[in-house]
C-alpha cells in the first residue's frame, strides 16, 4: 500500500500516513538495527522482551499490546527451544559417532587387518 507507487487508489489519509510512518520503521530498522532511529517516527517502537512480551500492533493508531498472543510465543519459546537443543544434541551425537567411525576405519581396521594377515601368515595357522 505504498502511495507513492500507486496513486490512482484512493487512500485514505490515515492509510497513507501510516504507510509512510510503516517506511520509516523499517528502513530506520534497515539502517541501524533500530525501527525509532533515523527518519522521525511518531510512536516508539519498544523492544520486545521476553517478561513483557510486548508488540506494536501495526494499524494506523499504532498500539503496543502487552502480553500479545502468549499462547502463539508460548509455542514457540517452548517447542523451538526444545526442537533446536535436540537437533544441536544429536548433530552433536552423529559428529561423535563419525569421529569414531573414522579412526576405526582409518586406524583400527588396517591394523587389525595386518595383525591378522601377520597370524595367517605365521606358524600358528598351518594345518
Amino acid at each position: 500500500m505504498n502511495p507513492r507507487v500507486n496513486s490512482s487508489v484512493p487512500y485514505t489519509r490515515e492509510e497513507k500516513q501510516f504507510t509512510l510512518q510503516m517506511m520509516s520503521y523499517y528502513t530506520n530498522f534497515a539502517k541501524t538495527g533500530n525501527p525509532n532511529v533515523g527518519n522521525e517516527v511518531t510512536f516508539p517502537w519498544d523492544r520486545f522482551t521476553v517478561p513483557g512480551l510486548n508488540i506494536l500492533e501495526e494499524k494506523p493508531d499504532f498500539e503496543a499490546i502487552p502480553c500479545a498472543r502468549a499462547e502463539f510465543n508460548a509455542f514457540w519459546n517452548y517447542y523451538v527451544l526444545r526442537l533446536v537443543t535436540y537437533s544441536a544434541d544429536l548433530s552433536e551425537a552423529e559428529h561423535q559417532w563419525r569421529e569414531e567411525f573414522n579412526r576405526w576405519k582409518n586406524d583400527d581396521l588396517p591394523a587389525w587387518r595386518l595383525d591378522f594377515q601377520n597370524y595367517q601368515d605365521s606358524d600358528q595357522c598351518s594345518p
